[in-house]
Order: C-alpha cells, then sequence, then structure tokens
C-alpha cells in the first residue's frame, strides 16, 4: 500500500512539472529556471523592449529547468507550437528564445510572419550556450543585443518600427506580466473571478503589467497608455465578445497606473466618481 501511495505522489509530482513546463508566459519574460539576476533582468528587459519596438516583432524570453531529453532546439520548438497554435497566447510575429538551464543552451523559434529577411539575417547566428551557473544572463543579454545588431538594417529597410503591441487576449481571467504573483495567489484570484463572472453574468479581466509594451524603456506612459489601453480592449473585446458585458482592470505597476476599460454593454451603467475612486484605490495599492 505504500508503494502505491508513493507511485501515485511521485505521478503527481511529475504531472505538475510538466505542468509547469507546459504553462504558456503571461508576459515577454519568464525566469522559471531561476537563471537571471536582478540586475542581469533589467537589462535584459530593456534590450527586449528595444528589440520589439525596432523589429516590430516581440521578443518572448522563457527560462525552464531542462528540455525534458529532447534537443534544445526540438523543445524549443515544441513549446512554441504549443504556445502558439494551442494556446494562442504568442503572435503571430512573436520571436521565441527558450533557455533551458540542464543544458545550458537556448533555442530561437521565429512565428509564421516574422519577415523572411529576418530569418536570413540569422541563419548563422551563434547558438546561445554558457560554462558556469553565473553567466546565463550575460549570455543571454550578449544574444538579445547580437539579435537587435543583424536585424537593424533589413527592420529599417522593411519599415518596420512600432511604438507597442497587442498581444493575444487572455483566455483565462488574469493576465500577470510580470510574474508578480504566485502559484497559489493566481489561482485564488481566477477562482473568484470566474465565480463572479458565473454568479453575475459581467467577467472582470486582470490584467497586470501585460506585454506589447516598452515600459522597460522608462518612456512610454501617459497618453501612450491609453492609446495601448483602447488598441488592445477594441481587439480583446473582438475575440472574447462576452467582454462587452464587462471589464479589464488594468494595472501598471512601474508606472503606478491604472485604468478600467468597460464593455459597451456596461459602460456608463457605474457611476464615473465610483469608477475614478476604484481606478485611484488600484493605483494607490
Amino acid at each position: 500500500m505504500k508503494k502505491a501511495l508513493a507511485f501515485v505522489a511521485m505521478l503527481g509530482a511529475c504531472a505538475a512539472l510538466a505542468a509547469e513546463i507546459a504553462r504558456a508566459p503571461d508576459g515577454v519574460y519568464s525566469d522559471r529556471a531561476k537563471l537571471v539576476t536582478v540586475d542581469a533582468r533589467a537589462m535584459i528587459r530593456i534590450r527586449q523592449d528595444f528589440f520589439t519596438r525596432a523589429t516590430g516583432c516581440p521578443l518572448y524570453i522563457v527560462t525552464l529547468p531542462s528540455a525534458e531529453g529532447a534537443s534544445v532546439l526540438e523543445k524549443a520548438a515544441e513549446l512554441f507550437t504549443r504556445w502558439h497554435s494551442t494556446e494562442r497566447r504568442l503572435p503571430d510575429e512573436a520571436v521565441l528564445l527558450v533557455v533551458f538551464a540542464a543544458e545550458r543552451r537556448g533555442g530561437i523559434v521565429l512565428g509564421p510572419t516574422v519577415p523572411k529577411e529576418y530569418e536570413e539575417a540569422l541563419a548563422d547566428l551563434p547558438a546561445l550556450r554558457w560554462d558556469d551557473a553565473g553567466s546565463a544572463g550575460k549570455a543571454i543579454d550578449k544574444l538579445v543585443f547580437d539579435l537587435d545588431a543583424r536585424l537593424e538594417a533589413p527592420a529599417v529597410s522593411l519599415k518596420q518600427r512600432r511604438p507597442f503591441f497587442v498581444p493575444p487576449v487572455p483566455r483565462s481571467f488574469v493576465l500577470d506580466g510580470d510574474g508578480r504573483f504566485s502559484d497559489e495567489d493566481l489561482a485564488r484570484l481566477e477562482s473568484d473571478l470566474a465565480s463572479r463572472a458565473k454568479s453575475s453574468g459581467h467577467p472582470i479581466l486582470a490584467v497586470i503589467d501585460p506585454p506589447g509594451l516598452p515600459l522597460a524603456l522608462g518612456d512610454f506612459s501617459g497618453a501612450d497608455l491609453d492609446r495601448w489601453i483602447d488598441a488592445a480592449f477594441l481587439q480583446w473585446r473582438s475575440d472574447r465578445p462576452e467582454l462587452e458585458d464587462g471589464a479589464i482592470l488594468f494595472s501598471f505597476t512601474s508606472r503606478f497606473a491604472a485604468s478600467i476599460a468597460y464593455g459597451k454593454n456596461v459602460e456608463g451603467r457605474l457611476p464615473k466618481d465610483v469608477s475614478l475612486d476604484l481606478v485611484r484605490d488600484v493605483t494607490d495599492a
């Protein structure tokens, strides 16, 4: 009996690990393998934003414990297919860099609408690799720098520059773009918002630090945030029509800013002063 229970527990642990690895990232940066220091992360995020703005293609970076016995490139391609085609969490023009801690290697996958000129420019790019555990962040930072340098000329030629991008609509009730919530807190918030939507018929999405904004560069705020919110909400409620009966709470923690976008069927039903008080409460928090 004890062996049977131990076997069941082992299966549960393996399933939990698989679920962790399989989960698509909410934001453009997710260090699940804990490879990168705080200082290195800050520089990588700035380079990511420069890359996305200059090339028009969002760069997603995810670190994972291992490739689970597969080759680095095969596993990266498998994850891109799952996250893009199945879960619909990556846009068509995304560039995905997956970094594997155990192998000390990384693989790059280009989305289906990434320009052919970019693919040609990156054809002979040296693979990501590092020798000791402490140098992973430096290696990733250098690779992102090299990516940007190689794509600079074709990006200018193609006039791909853009100020922001709108990521695919969240399929759940919470988008935690910067990974601020623990799994337990995230599950609790998801459950609470799902039950409220079911009982009231008015879905509310909580979107915290969403991808698509070059916030790490420090020059995107105010009217820029409003334009991004308008563009995101327009696209998302088209993909999820039920949002016309609900609202999305946007929170940008690095800018101490928040906003609420209401669907057309509920807009104006909440007094303006109450709505402003809610925004202030979120901003203060």
